[in-house]
């Protein structure tokens, strides 16, 4: 009972308020895949770099191929990545652990992705087939953010889009180099600093208002 309790008390007390989301480093992160059924499909590459708003540290970006991934379905033709090209790089337990470390090295261990719950379902996966122990870190989700802010502004999300380059072509951003890991890293962050500038910018705002819930 009195670990119950304690339990419960600890449930009851104030959870510490969050700082400005402008204080935090973060790591934009994202996944090439040869399926989007996790229960299919395989990581073909990962990529990432930090992000210190307002800058993003693209010297500190990363690629990585994952070599000898399965079958590529129609990766070839979407992603533009062959088996030659896979065979070049490293195996998918070596880089999930880098991009573990990057994420304990160069942030507070928050993620900033477009479609989080696509790219999670992955990353669970593979660290679980890899006998590698993952944490989930705090999130932020731009799909997410551009879905709310156009719900809370009366339009339909879906018919609005909710792609990358749709997102980013609502804050005047250029399309981009798609269905390359560190190009749609470095597009996810672009559109990250936008919109939160835009509507975070002018005052204080904790991180809680951008995670995911």
């Amino acid at each position: 009972m009195r670990a119950v309790a304690r339990r419960l008390q600890d449930w009851l007390k104030p959870k510490p308020r969050l700082a400005d989301w402008r204080e935090y480093r973060y790591l934009a992160v994202d996944l090439e895949l040869s399926s989007l059924d996790p229960n299919r499909g395989q990581i073909l590459s990962i990529g990432w770099l930090p992000v210190k708003p307002p800058q993003i540290c693209q010297g500190q970006g990363t690629e990585l191929l994952i070599k000898d991934p399965g079958d590529l379905g129609q990766s070839p033709v979407i992603h533009g990545l062959t088996q030659q090209q896979l065979a070049k790089g490293i195996g998918l337990k070596q880089a999930l652990l880098q991009l573990l470390e990057a994420s304990r090295q160069h942030s507070d261990n928050i993620w900033i992705l477009h479609h989080s719950a696509l790219d999670m379902a992955f990353i669970q996966k593979a660290c679980a087939a890899c006998d590698i122990e993952f944490c989930v870190p705090r999130i932020v989700d731009t799909l997410r953010l551009e879905k709310r802010l156009l719900t809370r502004q009366g339009k339909h999300p879906q018919f609005e889009g909710l792609t990358l380059d749709k997102c980013r072509s609502r804050y005047g951003q250029d399309s981009h180099p798609a269905h390359a890991a560190l190009e749609d890293a470095l597009a996810t962050a672009e559109l990250f600093l936008c919109h939160a500038y835009r509507h975070f910018g002018g005052r204080d705002s904790s991180l809680s208002y951008l995670l995911s819930p």
